[in-house]
């Protein structure tokens, strides 16, 4: 819908900048979260984040009664993503600190149980959006099915959605056979899958079998599954007494990286990299997150 030529047709580049504003907003309300919580508690910091969503909902809404005005219906959209990144970064550090709460002796699967809830419903929403919307380009993913692989959109949300559906499905199955897949030993594999990923986006023939595609954004879900809520539960067991704080500068420096990332194709791909040349660079980063995840747990069974 955004870069449809018979939409707002907005290139790579200010595709890319919508990112800028919700990375912003999410950083700086993930180190102030942890304010908000100690000062007005939980129920206070849960319900902003849920207005802030609502008033980007609207403001998204907007954005598309004005489509004809371009420039406006952008600035409207800049500042519905705001929206997106305050209600992220308030409402997701929080439910991820309440899940440990709720079931301290096995915080690692409570936490991997809440983030899979929040991955259903992304895998869910692109699915959901090709019955109503003809085009529909959600993230990078379809469009690098549409552009690499010439896949239809349709193929395209279909990749994105069931990035998300393998993501949220190892979650479950990692929380719920704990015994047998022992967190740290998952934590130490997953970046080597991401990396197997990024390679094989970065190799894939162009024009090629858009299910290579679907397949390899399969794996790629399967590669940042357990990641981030791993980190978030390792960071409150090891702080137990600054659990708030500890998840909210843990979400902000994951938000850097998205927010880098969601932003910086559009910039590179202006100056001539195509997506499977900035695939091919993200192994490198996928690597630099194994050698660190051997750094910051010890062994199987003992975490820093």
């Amino acid at each position: 819908m955004l870069t449809d030529p018979k939409g707002l047709a907005l290139s790579p580049a200010a595709y890319g900048m919508l990112f800028v504003p919700q990375s912003i907003c999410a950083i700086i309300c993930s180190f102030g979260g942890a304010i908000v919580t100690r000062r007005f508690g939980v129920r206070v910091t849960l319900l902003t984040g849920f207005a802030a969503t609502t008033i980007a909902m609207a403001l998204m809404t907007a954005s598309a009664v004005l489509g004809a005005d371009h420039a406006a219906a952008y600035a409207v959209l800049l500042c519905a993503t705001s929206g997106l990144g305050i209600g992220f970064a308030l409402v997701t550090p929080t439910l991820n600190v309440l899940a440990g709460t709720l079931d301290p002796d096995n915080r690692d699967r409570a936490v991997l149980v809440v983030n899979a809830l929040l991955g259903g419903s992304a895998a869910a929403a692109p699915l959901l959006l090709i019955v109503f919307v003809e085009q529909l380009n959600a993230s990078w993913a379809p469009i690098y099915m549409t552009q690499r692989l010439g896949s239809s959109v349709a193929e395209g949300s279909i990749a994105l959605a069931l990035f998300w559906a393998i993501a949220t499905a190892a979650r479950v199955a990692f929380a719920v056979f704990g015994r047998i897949f022992a967190p740290a030993a998952v934590f130490r594999t997953l970046p080597f899958v991401l990396a197997a990923a990024f390679a094989l986006l970065a190799v894939l023939p162009a024009r090629g079998a858009p299910v290579l595609g679907i397949a390899t954004f399969a794996l790629a879900g399967l590669g940042v599954s357990a990641l981030l809520p791993l980190v978030l539960s390792f960071s409150e067991q090891s702080m137990a007494a600054e659990a708030t704080s500890a998840t909210g500068v843990v979400f902000a420096v994951y938000l850097v990286g998205y927010g880098v990332a969601a932003f910086g194709v559009g910039p590179l791909e202006h100056r001539g990299m195509t997506l499977p040349a900035i695939d091919g660079m993200a192994v490198g980063f996928a690597c630099i997150v194994a050698v660190l995840a051997f750094a910051i747990v010890k062994t199987s069974g003992e975490r820093t």
